[in-house]
């Protein structure tokens, strides 16, 4: 980068890889996963950039994880297992607000999925969007509800330092409101609370549409989980596969707010249009 500055070479943007400094070595002795931890890794490369000239520059996290090693599993990781569950869906909005608090100007967080190759069951704990049967896992659907944000951020307000909101409007005022509710180190024993969420416009009449990612919805795994299911039959994957298809949890028409129950890192989506 000094080089470049020095010879006045074009720019156009800088890549980068973050997998939060999380691997199988410290998570085996103790290390939980953070997003604090996410933050801490590009805060240097931050400096380095800034000292450099660059922070203008476009940032692209071309590879990212909650933890480095594709090609690790549960066997190696008893941790990976939250590659296949709700922390990982809550852990990905968090790390969306937390970019946006910081002022970064990240435009892409591709997240990095080597290592599916090497499946050989379902909910291995290997890095990818879907598990060997095609189970769409909730990391993939936490990116098909981002995806649905709308360009301009708007101003929220609210006083639990758990809740993580992005609440964005387009230009013909409809909303896309996207939260994720979750502990530093997404414990599960967070307590389920009821949170109202209310409009400073007036939504009376528009058409509302609610999505969730928890521990009972939108979760293969979770499900798999709870049925004790030992060996997968053809009925058992229809089931599983249509859990993971994410669709909304209410349509209906909008009053001027709502009440979403809120458990142990779960993810939402409000639209309203």
């Amino acid at each position: 980068m000094n080089y470049i500055k020095e010879n006045n070479v074009r720019l156009d943007f800088l890549s980068l890889h973050n997998y939060a400094g999380t691997a199988s070595g410290n998570l085996n002795q103790g290390k939980k996963f953070s997003v604090n931890s996410w933050l801490e890794t590009q805060e240097r490369y931050a400096a380095v950039i800034a000292k450099t000239g660059f922070e203008d520059v476009e940032l692209i996290i071309d590879e990212w994880g909650m933890a480095a090693q594709g090609f690790f599993n549960i066997e190696e990781c008893p941790s990976f297992i939250a590659r296949e569950n709700e922390v990982y869906s809550s852990y990905y909005v968090k790390l969306i607000y937390k970019i946006l608090e910081k002022g970064w100007n990240i435009s892409k967080l591709l997240i990095c999925l080597s290592g599916q190759h090497e499946m050989v069951t379902d909910f291995s704990g290997f890095r990818n969007f879907f598990t060997l049967n095609f189970f769409a896992k909730p990391i993939y659907n936490a990116y098909v509800l981002a995806s649905k944000l709308h360009e301009n951020l708007i101003e929220a307000k609210y006083d639990n330092e758990n809740i993580y909101m992005i609440p964005t409007k387009n230009d013909k005022d409809e909303y896309a409101v996207l939260l994720s509710y979750s502990s530093e180190y997404f414990e599960e024993d967070l307590p389920e609370i009821y949170e109202e969420i209310a409009f400073d416009a007036d939504i009376t009449g528009k058409k509302m549409t609610v999505y969730c990612i928890d521990k009972n919805t939108t979760n293969p795994y979770r499900l798999y989980q709870k049925k004790g299911i030992t060996e997968l039959t053809d009925a058992d994957i229809k089931e599983l596969r249509e859990e993971g298809n994410i669709k909304p949890i209410a349509e209906c028409t909008a009053s001027d707010k709502i009440e979403l129950k809120l458990t142990a890192n779960s993810v939402y989506l409000i639209m309203i249009d």
